[in-house]
Formats: structure tokens, sequence, C-alpha cells
């Protein structure tokens, strides 16, 4: 699609907050036009209506129970209210987790809320060569795991230990001692 295109769609973009924090449900317009990514606070639900490329319901990581429990059925009274065909398309956002086609629609999100990227990582333990190894495994695939050896898959908040068949004693010790260390590190 071209500029012109997205110029024009633009005018149709609207954010709103939403909060029952004050005992009621309370849904207030803070944007027109391509919103700020910043203007979303991890303590809160808003609605972003993209006109003809739907609403979607963001969800802070922050928000309290009701208001996660509830932000569904703030965007079909939003729906109602706006006058809207209940054919549109409703995507439920949760932060930390959202798609570019949400994210399209905010003019910054790249700058303003780029995730911190922790890369996997696959250590093979082995003493094939007589003598004890940890080795990384760069650009690794599934075929790279080692059926006389014990990988370390490390997920940053999950470790994996895949132990191959012919692993023997001391490499499956090495390995358990490895994924501790990896652990606290």
């Amino acid at each position: 699609m071209d500029e012109g295109y997205w110029q024009e769609r633009a005018s149709e973009i609207n954010l709103y907050k939403s909060s029952d924090s004050s005992g009621k449900l309370n849904v207030e317009k803070i944007h027109t036009g391509v919103p700020d990514a910043k203007s979303l606070d991890t303590n809160d639900a808003f609605i972003l209506d993209a006109g003809v490329g739907g609403i979607y319901v963001w969800i802070g990581k922050g928000c309290n129970p009701s208001e996660r429990a509830k932000a569904m059925d703030w965007a079909r009274q939003f729906l109602e209210k706006q006058m809207r065909p209940k054919w549109t398309q409703v995507v439920r956002v949760l932060e930390g987790a959202e798609p570019e086609a949400f994210t399209q629609w905010f003019g910054n999100w790249n700058e303003a809320k780029k995730p911190v990227q922790h890369q996997p990582k696959l250590f093979q333990v082995s003493n094939e060569s007589g003598k004890l190894h940890v080795e990384e495994i760069a650009d690794f695939y599934q075929e790279d795991l080692d059926g006389d050896d014990v990988m370390i898959l490390d997920l940053f908040n999950t470790i994996y230990v895949w132990v191959g068949a012919g692993a023997n004693k001391e490499e499956k010790e090495a390995a358990e001692a490895t994924a501790k260390v990896c652990l606290k590190t």
C-alpha cells in the first residue's frame, strides 16, 4: 500500500484508555491519529480503534484482575457505543506479546517498545577427546543434537538438558553442573 493510504487511515485511528479504578467502567479517548507507543501504560488496558483495521484490546501486565477479565467485554460495549458492525474484528493483545498487526498502527513502536532480545544458546557437553569440554554450538538446528553427548539448551528463563542415548556418566554429571551454572548466571 502506498504512503497516501496510510496517511488517510491515520485520521481514523483512536486510542482509548480503559479503567475501572473509580469503581465503574471509564473509557477515555487519549489520542487521535497515529498513536505514540509510550502512551500504553502497563497498569492499564487500552482499546485501539484502527478503523477498518479492526479493534485491538491491549492488556498491560500490571492490570488488576478485574480489568483483565473485563477487557473484551469493554471492547464489545465499545463496538455497540460506536455503532460498529458486530462482525468487526476484535483482537486481544497482551503486553510483551504484541503481534505486528497491532504494532503497525504505532509510528514509533520499535523505538519505544523494543524488547530485550535473548537468543537461545545450545551447549554440547562431551569428553570424546579424553578431556571434558562444554562447547557452545552457534547457529544450531535440531540436527545438531548429538546422540553420544549431553546437550544443554538455554532459553534464558528455561534450561533444557537433553541426554543422548550414548552419553556416558561423566558427561551426564558435567551437564547437570553446567546447567546449574547457567541457572545462576
